[in-house]
């Protein structure tokens, strides 16, 4: 029994015959302390790919006991009992603890399991630079919108049309208080309305690249294939860029190369995307209009109010390729990652809006899969 409560069971016992006195406010009496012993849990790698093995090692005073019969390694998830080595099945970060006897590993040993990256595709033309040019178009709508599904009907019909389809990526933004119900809805399709959005005054609106100040309200697919002809460079985009995206623990990592057409600095932003989502969309006249394509899920390159234009990856001279990495987290269980999209925007200074970063080109990479350089 512990001296602290042998005293006073003790007291308690002799109060009754002898009038043990006890202080309320005296400190409990320190235990004495246990004979020193350590017991350590190590890992070969604090880094694992999904699918590899991690190995164990226990040592008691600096002793090897992995081998000891009465030794179990746990994973304090579920407190499950593992194998030595042992290949953990799901990503994240793993902890594990040793029991030896009556003794626990006071430390945890962690392990980090990462998905496989994928490869960024390989340049099949490293001499040329002449890129095929897409704009980002933006539709800014919300399942409350009545007149939303005619701009959506004019944006499908863009998306089948040949001369139109590669000259542009899409993303809906769905925010703003037709969006109260709408399924897609997020907060960085918010921070997308309010810097892009802030030259919008109604829905169902469409907008192009950052700094375009031209909204248009019109349901007519004339006038928007009118204003995508007036951006899109038919000589080539300034930039081109090659990208894969893997879907890790609750986040998507993009690794991207931005190769220049033009020696100056640049800047990429990432959006991850998803389609299929439904909701009840008011004055809908098919079923294929309750369901949300490219919705704005999360971005990374908020610089700040205005400023979407990203992250600085230097100037690059031409010919040249620059690198960088992005990760987006999977806010919520809701999200399908199945259904996800990510959209590599990069964006450099602009003489029309006095040095100010704009789109210079886009692509669209599928999650779990790549997108190559787009050549003309």
């Amino acid at each position: 029994m512990k001296i602290t409560k042998f005293f006073a069971l003790l007291c308690a016992t002799a109060a009754f015959a002898a009038g043990c006195e006890t202080t309320t406010n005296e400190e409990p009496k320190p235990e004495p302390e246990p004979t020193p012993t350590t017991l350590e849990i190590k890992v070969n790698r604090e880094r694992i790919t999904i699918g590899d093995e991690v190995s164990f090692t226990v040592t008691l005073d600096g002793v090897d006991v992995t081998a000891a019969e009465t030794l179990e390694i746990y994973e304090t998830k579920n407190y499950t009992v593992v194998s030595n080595p042992y290949k953990p099945t799901e990503l994240g970060k793993h902890e594990f603890y040793a029991m030896y006897g009556s003794l626990v590993t006071d430390k945890h040993a962690v392990v980090e399991v990462l998905p496989v990256m994928e490869n960024i595709p390989d340049d099949p033309q490293p001499e040329n630079t002449t890129f095929n040019h897409r704009i980002l178009l933006i539709d800014h709508t919300g399942s409350g919108c009545g007149y939303c599904p005619q701009m959506m009907t004019v944006l499908r019909q863009l998306s089948e049309d040949d001369n139109y389809k590669t000259k542009y990526n899409e993303v809906s933004a769905h925010y703003g208080s037709l969006a109260t119900y709408d399924n897609a809805k997020s907060d960085a399709a918010a921070i997308v309305g309010g810097n892009i959005g802030a030259y919008v005054e109604g829905f169902p609106a469409v907008t192009y690249n950052f700094l375009e100040r031209t909204a248009i309200y019109d349901r007519n697919l004339n006038i928007v294939k009118r204003e995508v002809d007036k951006l899109w460079n038919k000589d080539g985009a300034e930039a081109g860029i090659t990208a894969a995206a893997t879907l890790g623990a609750n986040k998507v990592t993009v690794n991207y190369k931005v190769k220049s057409a033009k020696e100056q600095e640049y800047r990429v932003s990432v959006w991850l995307l998803e389609s299929d989502i439904y909701s009840n969309q008011s004055g809908a006249s098919a079923d294929w209009q309750h369901y949300a394509q490219h919705a704005i899920r999360n971005i990374t390159g908020y610089v700040g109010p205005n400023d979407l234009s990203g992250d600085s990856i230097g100037t690059i001279a031409v010919g040249e390729t620059a690198p960088g990495t992005a990760d987006l987290a999977i806010i919520s269980t809701s999200w399908v990652p199945e259904n996800m999209d990510v959209l590599v925007i990069v964006s450099a200074p602009s003489e029309k809006f006095n040095g100010k970063f704009e789109v210079v080109n886009t692509a669209l990479c599928p999650v779990g899969g790549t997108v190559e350089y787009e050549y003309l």
